[in-house]
């Protein structure tokens, strides 16, 4: 994505650089600045839709590691975690019981 971005500025100040080295030579027609605006839009908008493909991308990869790899860590991990803390309560309650009723 920061490559896409880099090349955008670069084609950027690529056009700009033309645009000024035409209205030089005194070449400053509309349909010649018409033009370069166009082709400018152009890049813009590949770039753009490169850079949202790219991160969709990494989204999708992350979802999917997240499903394979932690989430099945995670919840025997969470379980492991509930299940004892269920067994300490009962012991709690358990003892807590035995001392109000002696």
């Amino acid at each position: 994505m920061l490559r896409s971005l880099i090349t955008l500025t670069m084609l950027l100040l690529l056009a700009a650089q033309l645009s000024l080295s035409d209205t030089e030579n005194g070449d400053n027609s509309e349909a010649n600045i018409s033009e370069t605006l166009q082709l400018l839009a152009n890049t813009y908008r590949t770039a753009t839709t490169r850079a949202m493909d790219i991160g969709q991308t990494l989204l999708d990869f992350s979802r999917m590691y997240y499903q394979d790899h932690i989430k099945s860590m995670a919840d025997k991990c969470i379980e492991l975690a509930s299940d004892t803390t269920n067994s300490m309560w009962e012991r709690i309650s358990k003892k807590w019981t035995e001392y109000y009723e002696n």
